[in-house]
């Protein structure tokens, strides 16, 4: 689908000269982000109001496989549920990446993720999957870089 970004310090926005049809309408805020649908007819308006969730945050800290900090791995979070082995992810900016020392923080929407690490251009499993809410920091500890697999059941982020 097509993308348009529109940038206001208000909250406010008007597109003009929409095409007929069901678009979904998405803003990322500092306060957090959320979506509605829109149905556009034929020479109509139409107003949406989007219900923001705050994100959530999930640190941690990345090893390789001899247990050494894992530094200047891309950390990327990938959607899924439990049994979920294919979707698609897009970015918005650069990813989060391990300082010297392998850690890392990012910042997800409420959701099931799986993390992966990027390293040498090469993808590794942490073999960590989470279900988090809004405003929820996790702490997910020490994870180790291996080889790719097939995701398995969320953690509970915990309180």
């Amino acid at each position: 689908g097509r993308r348009q970004r529109v940038r206001t310090t208000d909250g406010r926005f008007r597109l003009d000269r929409v095409e007929p049809g069901r678009y979904t309408v998405s803003a990322r805020t500092p306060a957090g982000r959320g979506a509605a649908e829109a149905v556009v007819t034929a020479g109509g308006t139409v107003e949406v109001a989007i219900a923001l969730a705050g994100d959530a945050t999930i640190r941690g800290r990345v090893l390789d496989a001899a247990g050494r900090p894992l530094a200047s791995a891309s950390i990327l979070n990938l959607p899924g549920t439990p049994g979920d082995e294919h979707g698609s992810f897009s970015f918005d900016g650069p990813p989060a990446m391990t300082d010297a020392d392998g850690r890392f923080e990012i910042t997800v929407a409420p959701g099931a993720w799986r993390l992966i690490a990027l390293a040498g251009g090469a993808p590794s499993d942490l073999g960590y999957t989470v279900t988090v809410s809004a405003g929820q920091v996790v702490d997910a500890g020490d994870l180790r870089a291996g080889p790719m697999t097939p995701p398995g059941p969320p953690r509970d982020g915990g309180p």
